[in-house]
């Protein structure tokens, strides 16, 4: 599927992008000589090399003027280069690369082989898929050479700091690559570099890309935009007119769609006059229901049935006022029912829409850790560090003692075999440290646990019970 979507967006990307290829290739040709395109071999998947194209953006022999490495105001780079850098422009050539197979739209970006001998382990994980136009790495490195103009070392710190940070993305991609996490880094790629710094995909600090910058002060670190500032401080009057315009929204469906798109104008008159009426009858049976209240991202089943029941509560109250109060036999029932499911639809996907793009982002410093037991205490921990990045703790698998889990999945997260697959399950998933979530088990298991993992250095911690927990 993906090489298809590969194959589909490259021949589209050439077809509609030869004039500015064109374009391109003039100006490069008028500002300095050599050649249009730049050739370097990268290593690709399963470490075969091939040959990447980009758009000259150095003079002809950048190569003999410096190192591989392109660093602030680098004096090789034309006019014209740091033009096409700037917007990311040299990089469309790989379109061609993405069409020949070498690369794909998305994937870890390609490396210089020199560079991965120094890290070949890392690779023999990362190199797995293609690698691509974007990742995580390009998102927080979008200005990598201002970065590094500002190091008195820059090719020692390249390699010693941001080239390990880069890998550690590169895996994170590898282990939660999916379709539609391919959709959020392209979409956030054309946000940056239209300039709107906004992350869609990563969550953890962004600051950790700065290397060689000291460290943000506390004070810093949770100031609030004024645009946010603005919108916590007038959050009620918000959420309130939220669910009125969502009111108001169902309501105005309901009537569309009980009439096939064409609304009578005796009905529009109808739905004109009552609607007032049911926008303070909804209005203010959420009140005591509190759901101008609440925090979104911890919506829960009980938030779905209250939420459900003040929808309900409120459609009889208005269906009582309309036909008791204004003595109305008119107003439809079937619109009556389509608005309030209409109107728990929209409700609820605004709440639950948080939660989801919480749990939708990726923890970037998380260390990776393997739970051991899938039951009642493996779900609740699994469940706090997906919803919680702060833990500094991302779940990667489980193993259990039951066979009939393996293959299952709990949050996301995978059975990945039992307690004796310790050791495969280990070096399969990459775990930085091993979490036994089994409150109740005796000396015997964790026994097993620990002769499992005698030939590993992966450090091991058991979740305590409720029972211990509250004696502390």
């Amino acid at each position: 599927m993906k090489r298809v979507c590969d194959l589909l967006l490259a021949s589209l990307g050439l077809i509609l992008l030869s004039p500015l290829f064109g374009v391109i290739a003039l100006a490069i040709k008028l500002s300095s000589p050599g050649p249009v395109f730049f050739r370097q071999v990268r290593m690709g998947r399963q470490f075969q090399p091939f040959t990447l194209y980009k758009f000259r953006t150095m003079v002809q022999d950048a190569s003999q003027r410096g190192g591989s490495l392109t660093i602030g105001q680098d004096p090789r780079i034309t006019g014209v280069g740091r033009f096409l850098r700037q917007y990311k422009l040299d990089e469309l050539p790989q379109l061609l690369n993405i069409l020949k197979g070498e690369m794909s739209i998305v994937g870890p970006r390609p490396e210089v082989p020199k560079y991965v001998a120094l890290y070949r382990e890392d690779y023999k994980v990362i190199l797995q898929v293609r690698p691509g136009l974007t990742d995580f790495a390009t998102l927080q490195y979008m200005d990598e050479p201002s970065l590094l103009g500002t190091l008195s070392d820059p090719e020692e710190v390249y390699v010693q700091r941001i080239l390990p940070r880069k890998l550690h993305l590169a895996k994170l991609y590898v282990r939660h690559a999916s379709f539609l996490l391919d959709l959020l880094i392209i979409a956030e790629t054309v946000l940056k570099l239209c300039g709107l710094r906004i992350s869609l995909v990563l969550q953890g600090d962004q600051k950790e890309c700065a290397i060689g910058n000291p460290a943000t002060p506390a004070t810093n670190k949770n100031r609030q935009s004024p645009l946010l500032a603005t919108v916590m401080k007038y959050r009620r009057p918000l959420i309130v007119a939220v669910h009125v315009g969502f009111i108001v929204a169902a309501n105005y469906a309901a009537f569309f769609l009980r009439f096939d798109g064409r609304i009578p104008e005796q009905e529009y008159l109808l739905w004109l006059r009552m609607l007032p009426w049911l926008v303070v009858v909804r209005g203010v049976t959420f009140v005591p229901f509190q759901l101008y209240h609440g925090l979104w991202q911890y919506t829960s089943l009980w938030d779905l049935r209250n939420l459900i029941g003040a929808v309900l509560v409120s459609s009889a109250g208005f269906l009582v006022l309309v036909r008791y109060g204004f003595g109305s036999v008119d107003y439809p029932l079937s619109v009556m029912a389509i608005d309030a499911l209409l109107l728990i639809l929209l409700l609820s996907g605004m709440r639950v829409s948080k939660r989801i793009w919480r749990d939708m982002r990726i923890p970037t410093a998380a260390k990776t850790v393997l739970v051991v037991g899938a039951g009642d205490a493996g779900e609740m921990i699994v469940r706090d560090m997906k919803r919680r990045s702060k833990t500094g703790y991302t779940p990667v698998g489980f193993v259990d003692d039951d066979p009939a889990k393996v293959g299952q999945r709990i949050h996301g997260v995978p059975v990945l075999g039992t307690i004796d697959d310790l050791p495969r399950v280990l070096t399969q998933c990459h775990a930085q440290e091993v979490l036994l979530a089994i409150p109740r088990a005796d000396s015997s298991v964790r026994r097993r646990v620990v002769q499992a993992m005698h030939d590993t250095s992966v450090p091991i911690k058991t979740l305590p019970s409720v029972r211990e927990l509250l004696e502390c």
